[in-house]
């Protein structure tokens, strides 16, 4: 699995999970994107971030439009792309 920070400087890959963790931390706007792997990968990974179970579920519910929602201190955006087959290969997340 690959996780890619898109940010004013620039995208990189993350170097690994302190990495994005300490981005969190410093309270700056970035996107993350996650890439590969399965659900479950995927939800571990989102589990790791400490993303509550609420906003883990709702990142990674599919089969519906790209959706956002804008709340008191929260802002929240899924959306992803699928290969030929219909099946996911990316999401992207932001908080």
């Amino acid at each position: 699995m690959a996780t890619m920070i898109v940010e004013v400087a620039g995208v990189q890959l993350a170097a690994d999970l302190a990495d994005i963790q300490s981005r969190v931390a410093a309270g700056t706007f970035f996107w993350l994107d996650i890439v590969g792997e399965d659900q479950a990968a995927r939800s571990a990974r989102l589990d790791q971030l400490g993303l509550a179970g609420a906003d883990a579920a709702w990142c990674l519910r599919f089969g519906q439009a790209g959706r956002m929602h804008i709340g008191p201190q929260r802002l929240r955006a899924a959306t992803w792309i699928a290969d030929r087959n219909g099946d996911l290969i990316e999401i992207h997340v932001i908080g």
